[in-house]
């Protein structure tokens, strides 16, 4: 349900929902590591990076779309080498890992690496377009979706 409410810009209920999951189930490293990814939405990256760091403790083997939601903190608290760092550590990359990396790099002014990184992103996905991709991240802040769309323009993802 958290999911849902958070897909309809309902960032308060959708938080309960995520609350409620973690407090029926508070061993449950899964469920801490993809509530990390509602906590970045609604602007609070350093309590997203905290359940990481307990998911991770709980599981140390979780799932990639778990742990890219490190990088993702990162990138959302400005600390950009960090998220670069988090993102190219990943076993196996996703278009989501890609993307923001890339969004990193152009921060860091590392374009032409940025442009790189998004080519391998669309390789599997050449249609992807930044306006499709940041309609799936759901940011309480349109400003934070709206810059990390500018970045990945810079790195040449189609608008």
């Amino acid at each position: 349900m958290g999911v849902l409410e958070l897909m309809i810009g309902n960032f308060d209920e959708a938080l309960a929902h995520h609350r409620k999951a973690m407090d029926l189930n508070p061993t449950d490293a899964y469920i801490k590591a993809r509530c990390a990814a509602m906590y970045n939405f609604v602007g609070e990256s350093e309590r997203a990076l905290a359940l990481l760091d307990e998911a991770e403790t709980l599981d140390p083997f979780l799932p990639v779309w778990c742990i890219e939601e490190r990088g993702v903190a990162l990138y959302a608290l400005g600390r950009y080498a960090e998220s670069v760092e988090s993102l190219g550590k990943l076993t196996f990359q996703t278009i989501r890992s890609r993307l923001y990396r890339a969004a990193a790099l152009v921060a860091l002014n590392r374009t032409e690496e940025a442009s790189r990184t998004v080519r391998e992103a669309v390789g599997g996905k050449p249609d992807l377009t930044a306006s499709d991709f940041i309609s799936r991240e759901y940011y309480r802040d349109p400003d934070k979706a709206r810059g990390l769309g500018r970045s990945l323009k810079i790195a040449g993802l189609p608008p």
